[in-house]
């Protein structure tokens, strides 16, 4: 099954099971599940070790709504160069990441 980011999910291994947010692999690394334990805490398990994983709850895919922007047009254009940057981030708590 595929699961999407922010499915919550019980992962059971051979000793215990563990519960926490679905977070997707890095690209090229098919052999790992990422989860995100509600201590905050990302936890990396290879998929061989995993006996069973059950979806508990899906995960709300919301979108920002975007407010119409209105131009005055007697204004002069302006320009803005955005490089990015740790004031201009927002965090995902959810997924652990880095926006």
């Amino acid at each position: 099954m595929a699961y999407k980011p922010g499915d919550k999910l019980e992962v059971q291994l051979e000793a215990e099971t563990l519960s926490g947010t679905f977070v997707p692999s890095p690209e090229g690394r098919d052999d790992i599940l990422v989860l995100k334990l509600t201590s905050g805490y990302n936890l990396i398990l290879k998929k061989e070790k995993i006996k069973s994983i059950s979806l508990i709850e899906k995960g709300k895919q919301s979108r920002k709504k975007q407010a119409p922007v209105v131009q005055d047009e007697s204004l002069p254009k302006v320009t803005l160069l955005h490089t990015g940057g740790t004031i201009a981030a927002r965090v995902d708590y959810k997924l652990g990441a880095v926006l």
